[in-house]
């Protein structure tokens, strides 16, 4: 299996991962390489794509099909939220929830969190790309009840929120009397420049925890290759 192009788990596990809890310097850039490259592939380039074909159709609409791409950028933003706080966390526990802070089942929210609304929470409310804007408990929630879970599960938002191309245009989120509108560009700019900081935290060999977490969850994704008999 390719971690990334070009690289397998079989050279994470053999070649690669017995240098790094020595802190080899240029093991750590390789193995920190192979990661970005890994979300690059996956994510980032995959966003990028979308957004300059958004682009090119607005400036020549008539040489471009129709596109709307809010949904699938969203999609891939939620999904690499949640890549990025399980690399935080070394992984996630399944099986971790906790009560939230609305409970109205059952005609609404079900007493407990799934531990991915935990995840987006946890994420959007320690990033300070998206603090600012997620700026409490409430807004969190429900962005990963009713944008994150529901564009994955079932391709829509609810609730009123609306993915917009550019509003606002200073800002991620804002709240208004039907719900909320939210700018996927604006988004995904701080989704990258969160991940540029993980890296940099990454680099940083005084940054003990933060590796820890991270090889667990490479070893976690090396592992995934079935044996052959």
């Amino acid at each position: 299996m390719e971690m990334c192009a070009g690289f397998t788990s079989q050279e994470w596990r053999t070649e690669l991962r017995p240098h790094l809890d020595a802190d080899d310097p240029a093991m750590w850039d390789k193995a920190i390489g192979v990661f970005e490259r890994r979300i690059q592939e996956r994510f980032l380039r995959c966003i990028d794509a979308l957004l300059e074909l958004d682009d090119a159709r607005n400036q020549e609409r008539n040489q471009y099909p129709i596109v709307r791409p809010g949904f699938s950028i969203m999609a891939l933003c939620c999904l690499l939220v949640e890549t990025l706080q399980s690399f935080y966390e070394g992984g996630r526990n399944p099986g971790t929830t906790t009560l939230a802070e609305h409970c109205t089942y059952p005609a609404g929210r079900c007493v407990k969190d799934p531990s991915t609304a935990s995840a987006f929470k946890r994420f959007l409310k320690q990033s300070p790309y998206f603090k600012e804007d997620f700026k409490n408990s409430k807004i969190c929630g429900d962005f990963a009840i009713d944008v994150r879970n529901a564009l994955l599960h079932e391709a829509e938002t609810r609730h009123g929120w609306l993915i917009t191309r550019s509003f606002p245009a200073e800002r991620i989120l804002l709240e208004c009397e039907e719900g909320y509108k939210l700018n996927r560009t604006n988004f995904y700019r701080a989704l990258s420049g969160e991940f540029n900081d993980y890296l940099l935290r990454l680099r940083d060999s005084s940054q003990d925890a933060q590796r820890k977490n991270f090889l667990k969850k490479m070893d976690s994704i090396s592992d995934t290759q079935p044996s052959i008999e």
